[in-house]
């Protein structure tokens, strides 16, 4: 049978396949309002302003409130297909890619822009960067008086290997044109600062904050670029400006959990947890709520109690199955099998991962990494070495190999093998992480190298490198605090 989307797709792809005029979408606007910009294809007035705010929540770090008001738009007009592509998110989308197909397929037939930009953000939940910008490249073509691909564009480039300051310079052209719009600004932001220009970062997060007063992410990486510097009050200071706002950014750029984490790696365990009751109380949803639980119980498994911490991952997990958000979703599952694990309970470790049901390559091997790490931090070597096998033996899945040697040279550290731990760890990808900073600190200790120890130590205390409501990051900076 023919595919009835096959017109409106090819069109599209020759589309793709056009080079980017130089200095596309940065002439004079036409005099028609709608001329080079997107014209969505539902006919209700509703549904329209709910995919424009859930556009401008999305690019703005609100990745929660934006599927929120995408979903509001699909339910008012459940023929408005771009509002059912965009309304899946990432994780959803990856998850579901069958759906996700024939949801590209409805948005290619209503029009070539929508289809263009479904097809778009299939590739880009995807993680196909250089198909995704193709995408984009010819979205700018199509619509060059539309801002919102420009910086989708310019978040790929991030992704991608593309030179920060090059990605800059595109940034402020686009800026120029569009200085009104929050999310090409608060991109801004991010490339000065990755670009190494720290005093430029500085000065943009400032004017960022200062022009769009209302962008809750603008001051969560306000605060990021202070608290790196060293500035603390000042750190917290504008967090807290950004708690106070009522729109609410994902974890990742959440201000609340910003201030959290900054507290507990200075180890104010006692105001990071004061900090994180204060937003479960202002939570917007249950995943919301439990992600502030699970950082509320890393907290009492800093100083120590352990029972309060697992009893509010229980609760946590009473709220929602995931925390962290829509786009990066964490199973609470994961971290109650972690902290037994840490705390010493294997039966109940098991148990908790025996609940996940892993539906694809990917799936299982991330399950297989957390019975392998669980196992390490439990003590169960022989069982940890044996699952980093079965992690780095599932087919189609390119990170296992890294991720199996990480864990075996955790594990075998744990259990005091650090000659074996060292051929592992030095074949880890992720040599500076802060568990392999601390792992092999331990060794050096372990073999009597308290200088080389005591230097990883410290390369491990400065990093910035935690995510609260995961337990293993605070213990391994309560391990650091009494390395002596």
């Amino acid at each position: 049978m023919r595919d009835p989307r096959a017109p409106a797709i090819l069109i599209i792809l020759a589309l793709v396949a056009a080079p980017l005029a130089p200095g596309a979408g940065q002439g004079t606007p036409p005099a028609n309002a709608t001329a080079g910009k997107l014209v969505l294809s539902t006919k209700s007035a509703d549904a329209k302003a709910e995919f424009w705010k859930g556009l401008e929540y999305w690019q703005t770090g609100a990745y929660t409130d934006g599927v929120t008001h995408f979903r509001r738009a699909y339910a008012i007009d459940n023929g408005f297909a771009l509002a059912h592509v965009f309304s899946m998110g990432e994780y959803d989308a990856r998850a579901h890619q069958a759906d996700l197909d024939r949801a590209v397929g409805d948005a290619a037939r209503q029009s070539m822009q929508e289809g263009l930009l479904a097809m778009f953000w299939r590739e880009k939940a995807l993680g196909h960067w250089p198909e995704d910008k193709a995408l984009l490249r010819a979205a700018m073509q199509l619509m060059p008086n539309e801002p919102f691909p420009a910086v989708e564009y310019l978040w790929a480039s991030t992704a991608d290997g593309t030179k920060a300051t090059q990605a800059l310079d595109t940034a402020h052209a686009f800026i120029a044109r569009y200085p009104s719009y929050a999310p090409l600004s608060f991109v801004g932001v991010y490339l000065t600062m990755i670009s190494g220009d720290t005093a430029g970062a500085f000065r943009a997060a400032e004017e960022f904050t200062r022009n769009f007063p209302n962008t809750g992410a603008g001051y969560g990486y306000y605060g990021a670029i202070l608290q790196q510097a060293g500035k603390y009050d000042d750190a917290a200071t504008i967090y807290r400006k950004g708690i106070s706002l009522s729109m609410h950014p994902d974890y990742g750029w959440d201000p609340a959990s910003a201030l959290a984490e900054m507290y507990v790696l200075r180890g104010r365990y006692t105001d990071a947890r004061a900090v994180a009751t204060e937003a479960l109380a202002h939570a917007r949803d249950a995943s919301d709520s439990a992600t502030y639980m699970a950082e509320i119980a890393s907290t009492w498994f800093a100083t120590g109690d352990n029972q309060r911490g697992m009893q509010l991952l229980e609760q946590a997990r009473q709220r929602s199955a995931t925390v962290g958000g829509v786009q990066n979703p964490v199973p609470v599952d994961y971290i109650l099998a972690e902290a037994s694990a840490l705390v010493g309970n294997v039966s109940a470790t098991r148990s908790y991962l025996a609940r996940m049901r892993p539906e694809t390559a990917n799936d299982s091997a991330i399950l297989y990494a957390n019975y392998a790490g669980d196992y390490g931090y439990a003590g169960q070597l022989d069982s940890a070495l044996a699952y980093t096998d079965r992690m780095a033996s599932v087919k189609g899945v390119p990170w296992t190999a890294g991720a199996a040697h990480h864990a075996r040279g955790v594990a075998l550290a744990a259990a005091k093998q650090c000659n074996r731990a060292r051929a592992e760890l030095a074949q880890a990808p992720d040599t500076a992480s802060l568990e392999m900073l601390l792992t092999r600190a331990g060794c050096e200790l372990e073999s009597g190298n308290r200088a080389v120890a005591l230097s990883l130590r410290d390369r491990a205390i400065a990093s910035p490198e935690i995510v609260l409501f995961d337990p293993v990051y605070v213990r391994q900076r309560v391990r650091l605090a009494q390395m002596k």
